[in-house]
Protein backbone atom coordinates (compact mmCIF):
# COMPACT_ATOMS: atom_id res chain seq x y z
CA UNK A 1 0.00 0.00 0.00
CA UNK A 2 0.92 3.78 -0.85
CA UNK A 3 1.21 5.78 1.95
CA UNK A 4 0.83 9.64 2.10
CA UNK A 5 4.26 10.64 2.17
CA UNK A 6 4.90 8.41 -0.56
CA UNK A 7 2.09 10.51 -2.58
CA UNK A 8 3.51 13.78 -1.02
CA UNK A 9 7.08 13.07 -2.45
CA UNK A 10 5.58 11.74 -6.05
CA UNK A 11 3.75 14.91 -6.32
CA UNK A 12 6.55 16.76 -5.18
CA UNK A 13 9.11 15.06 -7.94
CA UNK A 14 6.48 15.89 -10.88
CA UNK A 15 6.00 19.57 -9.51
CA UNK A 16 9.85 20.26 -8.85
CA UNK A 17 11.56 17.46 -10.05
CA UNK A 18 14.90 19.87 -9.72
CA UNK A 19 14.69 19.78 -6.41
CA UNK A 20 15.38 15.57 -5.76
CA UNK A 21 17.81 13.68 -4.10
CA UNK A 22 19.21 11.09 -4.93
CA UNK A 23 17.36 9.32 -2.08
CA UNK A 24 14.09 11.26 -2.62
CA UNK A 25 14.80 9.79 -6.81
CA UNK A 26 15.27 6.24 -5.17
CA UNK A 27 12.15 6.69 -3.33
CA UNK A 28 10.39 7.78 -5.77
CA UNK A 29 11.06 5.12 -7.93
CA UNK A 30 9.79 2.92 -5.89
CA UNK A 31 6.35 4.68 -5.37
CA UNK A 32 6.22 4.09 -8.95
CA UNK A 33 6.64 1.09 -8.75
CA UNK A 34 3.96 0.54 -6.90
CA UNK A 35 1.20 2.90 -8.78
CA UNK A 36 2.34 1.00 -11.97
CA UNK A 37 -1.11 0.06 -13.48
CA UNK A 38 -3.18 2.02 -11.35
CA UNK A 39 -5.97 4.64 -12.37
CA UNK A 40 -3.64 7.03 -9.47
CA UNK A 41 -0.42 7.52 -11.62
CA UNK A 42 -2.59 8.43 -15.24
CA UNK A 43 -4.38 11.19 -13.06
CA UNK A 44 -1.29 12.22 -11.55
CA UNK A 45 -0.01 12.11 -15.31
CA UNK A 46 -2.63 14.53 -16.70
CA UNK A 47 -2.38 16.89 -13.70
CA UNK A 48 1.20 17.27 -14.37
CA UNK A 49 0.57 17.78 -18.20
CA UNK A 50 -2.94 20.41 -17.72
CA UNK A 51 -0.57 22.75 -14.73
CA UNK A 52 2.12 22.78 -17.29
CA UNK A 53 -0.09 24.15 -20.15
CA UNK A 54 -1.93 26.30 -17.78
CA UNK A 55 1.85 27.62 -17.11
CA UNK A 56 2.65 27.94 -20.69
CA UNK A 57 -0.85 29.96 -21.31
CA UNK A 58 -0.05 32.13 -18.72
CA UNK A 59 3.84 32.70 -19.43
CA UNK A 60 2.34 33.72 -23.04
CA UNK A 61 -0.41 36.11 -21.42
CA UNK A 62 2.13 37.98 -19.19
CA UNK A 63 4.20 38.14 -22.23
CA UNK A 64 2.16 39.79 -24.69
CA UNK A 65 1.35 43.58 -24.24
CA UNK A 66 -2.15 44.38 -23.63
CA UNK A 67 -4.18 48.00 -23.30
CA UNK A 68 -4.90 48.93 -20.06
CA UNK A 69 -8.70 50.13 -20.32
CA UNK A 70 -9.01 53.70 -20.42
CA UNK A 71 -10.64 55.74 -17.96
CA UNK A 72 -13.58 57.77 -19.12
CA UNK A 73 -13.45 61.37 -18.01
CA UNK A 74 -16.73 61.28 -15.87
CA UNK A 75 -14.56 58.92 -13.64
CA UNK A 76 -11.71 61.63 -13.18
CA UNK A 77 -14.21 64.22 -12.13
CA UNK A 78 -15.84 61.87 -9.53
CA UNK A 79 -12.36 60.81 -7.86
CA UNK A 80 -11.62 64.25 -7.74
CA UNK A 81 -14.84 64.78 -5.97
CA UNK A 82 -14.68 62.05 -3.97
CA UNK A 83 -11.13 63.01 -2.64
CA UNK A 84 -12.25 66.51 -2.18
CA UNK A 85 -14.65 65.21 0.39
CA UNK A 86 -12.44 63.13 2.26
Amino acid sequence: SVTTRELRRLQTAVETPDRLTAEDLDQVKETAVKLRGTDFMEKLREYASKERERARALDELLRSPSEAPKKSRSNDVEDTAWMAYL
